[in-house]
């Protein structure tokens, strides 16, 4: 990845990894002879794709890059303390100007003064703007320097950049690499972007912690990948996150919904074995783990509401679900046995040589329950006060009644508000996007946030309906706030309507639509106002909701000719592929609506983050999707609002965690989520090479350096 200007190191190691994830090996570096053995860290449920580049590239086409799918890249700006990048202006400006989140790296050399490197860097950078994710420390070799001697000049460096720009900096290193140093566990407080080479993500490929880190916020998985706009070879790297993750480690505005801020520091463990899996009582009732209890593979609890599930995986994975959606996990496929709520107050998983694999680490709280609450939340109580909680709610309650949202309630991951003569639907999908289906029709609005993090749609108490992201950001909202008991209806005629307390309609999604055999009702006399759409959960945007146009019609992004056909909108294999919403082309066919992010291309509608055309009524959304006019979808192209896979990556057969993935609901009809999806193999872009379910790294891996090669690099 990151080398010196000069000289690049090719590093071969043997690993026990099954041959379907190719032989790994740690990227180039100062010689380092070891043996390496420690924690192996999976993805999240979420992570976006990048790249990090140098001269060694040469001349990049950014547009093409960002067109590929890649979210977020790193530059190399200088090295030492005489040495800049002559590429570097250019890619600096060509990641903005594509709208790729950017990051710039310094090569370290320990042997020199950190506060100079430091000033070095950030005097050739310039001043880091809103947006602009953290430095990057560099640490491939020990330059001759004592282990003391370098752990103080990188020290002075992490603090010289706090001083001057006020933010954190990422250290990137490798497990063998950072072995030879010998410096320990001093900086793992310090975000790592982890490099191990496994040419494969996802599944069972995990990459091996370097000592004092028990958790990445990237990871460098190839060097070997083939990227749009970029001759030769280009390191392959995972953001391990989602696009509001990225948004706030860049300085973005920090999300101050409850939803997706867990509580405590739950994680990864290792420690005593006890020789076999503790053996545990299954729960009694609804909504609890007692203290005592636990689940074994195949067992689950459920919410009191019947929303949420939380399942012991046969794959050894610990997963909350909502209507078949992933909501959380512990990413512990391939070496969890069992679940344990410890009398001690802790929640353990442990494998079947009895070894702890993860915890919430809330040892000390005896007698505390684990709850599975029914706004999502997972809470580990004492007594009354909350100790760790999961982060995947709070959210509204459960719509009491068909075709109707109170103030309060909410559609879970997965969920759908069905108007009450059937005929029509509101569906939060897995993609993010949120869809009026009109059964058998296909799908006639949607949110435009498809392949975004969207995950839960609520009825707000202001009157205001909000979209949110895991994170808690606000992506969509229809813009009537300030009208308290307000409510959301999902209307037998197959608007979507916001009303007043005294039945004025506020905002309406514009897709009346009584033919196809539905009995309707005659749309409300005000239909067709209202201001709808923008990100925030506040007002809406500048354009407003629901157009003369109305909003797509039976034959608009459903037809046979648009998103709901073999060729738009993903076929049945295709709105689910490694890729994510459909073809390489996303979300539809080359021809209709659906760009490498998915939901509608330039022709039809919607922006390079996903979404429907300008017909329908709902609005712009700054993240994505839709024209001035609204967020419908396109009648004559792709793009459909059920196209384009489920959140994360890649691929399958039926458990989060498994190689295969799942697809979304594949245009046309309303989709009918899997009990258990696939956490799917994430952002198969090109360079990806694949496991199979039975590939892939382990817990522990045993990493033997075997040999070693120079070669120039530019």
């Amino acid at each position: 990845m990151f080398t010196p200007s000069k000289t690049r190191r090719s590093i071969l190691i043997l690993s026990v990894v099954a041959a379907s994830c190719g032989q790994p090996y740690e990227p180039e570096g100062e010689r380092v002879d070891s043996v390496e053995q420690g924690l192996s860290v999976c993805q999240g449920p979420n992570v976006l794709p990048g790249i990090d580049v140098s001269s060694y590239q040469g001349n990049i086409n950014w547009a093409k890059v960002a067109g590929s799918g890649v979210k977020f890249a790193y530059t190399k700006a200088t090295e030492n303390l005489g040495y800049q990048d002559a590429y570097f202006n250019a890619n600096w400006s060509g990641m903005k100007a594509n709208g790729i989140a950017r990051g710039a790296y310094h090569f370290f050399h320990p042997n020199v003064s950190g506060t100079q490197q430091a000033d070095y860097f950030l005097n050739f950078v310039g001043t880091l703007g809103a947006g602009d994710l953290p430095p990057m420390l560099d640490w491939e070799i020990s330059g001759g320097a004592s282990a003391a001697t370098a752990a103080a000049n990188a020290t002075d460096f992490i603090n010289e950049i706090r001083a001057k720009t006020g933010r954190e900096t990422i250290i990137y290193t490798s497990p063998g690499i950072w072995s030879g140093f010998g410096i320990g566990a001093g900086f793992g407080n310090n975000p790592l972007w982890v490099a191990h080479y496994l040419f494969c993500t996802g599944g069972s490929c995990c990459p091996t912690m370097p000592t004092g880190w028990s958790s990445w916020v990237a990871w460098q998985w190839a060097d070997n990948g083939s990227v749009p706009g970029i001759s030769g070879n280009v390191d392959m790297d995972l953001f391990n996150g989602t696009l509001s993750d990225l948004a706030n480690l860049g300085g973005g505005p920090v999300c101050t919904n409850p939803i997706g801020h867990g509580l405590g520091a739950g994680g990864p463990v290792s420690g005593t074995c006890s020789g076999a899996a503790p053996a545990v009582t299954a729960p009694t009732g609804c909504g609890a783990l007692q203290s005592g209890t636990g689940l074994t593979k195949g067992t689950s609890v459920k919410s009191c509401d019947g929303r949420f599930e939380l399942i012991m995986q046969s794959d050894g994975n610990l997963v909350q679900y909502s209507n078949g959606i992933a909501m959380w996990a512990t990413m512990t496929q391939t070496h969890g046995d069992v679940t344990v709520m410890q009398g001690d107050g802790n929640l353990v998983v442990y494998d079947s040589g009895g070894c702890p694999v993860w915890a919430s680490k809330t040892a000390g709280n005896t007698g505390a329950n684990f709850a599975l609450q029914d706004d999502g939340n997972l809470v580990i109580y004492a007594g009354s006060t909350a100790k760790w909680s999961s982060g995947s709610g709070p959210m509204g309650a459960k719509p009491a009644a068909c075709g109707v949202m109170n103030a309060g309630e909410a559609l879970a991951p997965g969920s759908t508000l069905e108007a009450c003569g059937g005929c029509f639907s509101l569906t939060m999908q897995a993609d993010g996007n949120l869809v009026v289906y009109k059964k058998g029709g296909g799908a006639l609005w949607n949110s435009a946030t498809a392949m975004t993090d969207g995950y839960t749609t609520e009825m707000q108490s202001d009157g205001n309906l909000v979209l949110y992201s895991r994170a808690g950001c606000a992506l969509w909202n229809s813009g009537t706030n300030g009208h308290n008991g307000a409510h959301l209806a999902m209307q037998d005629d197959g608007n979507l309507v916001v009303y007043g307390s005294g039945g004025t309609a506020l905002w309406n999604s514009q897709t009346v639509s009584c033919a196809g055999g539905c009995n309707c009702n005659p749309p409300p006399p005000d239909a067709g106002t209202g201001s709808g759409g923008g990100s925030g959960a506040g007002g809406g945007a500048a354009a407003g909701g629901g157009s003369a146009a109305g909003g797509g019609s039976a034959a608009g992004g459903g037809s046979a000719a648009g998103g709901g056909s073999a060729a738009g909108g993903g076929s049945a294999a295709g709105g689910g592929s490694a890729a994510g919403g459909g073809s390489a082309a996303g979300g539809g066919s080359a021809a209709g609506g659906g760009s490498a992010a998915g939901g509608g291309s330039a022709t039809g509608g919607g922006s390079a983050t996903g979404g429907g055309s300008g017909a329908g009524g709902g609005v712009s959304s700054s993240t994505g999707g839709g024209t001035g006019s609204g967020g419908g979808v396109s009648s004559s192209g792709g793009g459909s609002a059920s196209g384009g896979g489920t959140m994360g990556a890649g691929g399958g057969s039926g458990e989060l965690g498994s190689d295969a993935g799942e697809g979304g609901a594949g245009g046309g009809s309303a989709p009918t989520p899997p009990v258990k999806p696939a956490m799917p193999e994430q952002n198969n872009i090109k360079g990806t090479m694949g496991c199979s379910s039975t590939g892939g790294l382990g817990t522990f891996a045993l990493l033997a350096l075997v040999a070693l090669r120079r070669r120039r690099r530019g």
